[in-house]
């Protein structure tokens, strides 16, 4: 069977059917109205932001 993608290849499609850059997915930054750009991401995505985090610590 066939999938219809509606958001053009470097977008990620939202659960809402919003279509956000893909470099938005899991980057502690919702994108998405529903949120869904931030489900599902794993450790990598707690790896990212808490090293993000620190860095930010380190400059204030």
């Amino acid at each position: 069977s066939y999938s219809f993608r509606r958001c053009p290849e470097t977008f990620w499609e939202c659960g809402s059917g919003e279509c956000v850059p893909s470099e938005t997915r899991c980057d502690g930054l919702q994108a998405c109205s529903d949120g869904s750009d931030e489900m599902h991401c794993g450790l990598n995505f707690c790896f990212f932001f808490f090293q993000n985090l620190h860095m930010v610590n380190l400059v204030a």
